[in-house]
Parts: C-alpha cells; structure tokens; sequence
C-alpha cells in the first residue's frame, strides 16, 4: 500500500510523466488491441456461448466478465 501512495504521488507531481506515460499505454493497447483481435474474440466468445453455454473461462485466455464488460 505503502508503494503505491508513493507511485500515485509522484504521478501527481508530474504532469509530464503522466503524459509520456498515458501516450505509451495508448500505443500499446492500439498495437496489441486491433478492431480486427477484438472482432476475432467477441466472435470466439458468442460462437462458444452458443455451442456450450457459459463458463468462467475460456481456453483463449479472455474471462467471460472481461469480455462483456
């Protein structure tokens, strides 16, 4: 806790940090989150559903609250 009390402060004493560091994490989740992955999941996760039904967890590593979020 301790830890991040510290880390949540110097963020907020440092407007240019969290800039550089909201600008990485947009790229990031542009690389690695493309329209076409996400299409690709959700197409997975429904075809799924209706082959087994629910469950918590499926083989490609998304959880079912992740997803319908």
């Amino acid at each position: 806790p301790e830890a991040i009390s510290e880390a949540v402060l110097k963020l907020l004493l440092d407007p240019d940090r969290r800039l550089r560091m909201g600008a990485a994490a947009r790229r990031w989740v542009m690389e690695h989150y493309t329209s076409e992955r996400v299409l690709g999941l959700l197409t997975s996760y429904y075809k799924s559903l209706l082959e087994d039904g629910p469950r918590e967890e499926r083989s490609y590593g998304v959880k079912v609250a992740e997803v319908a979020r």
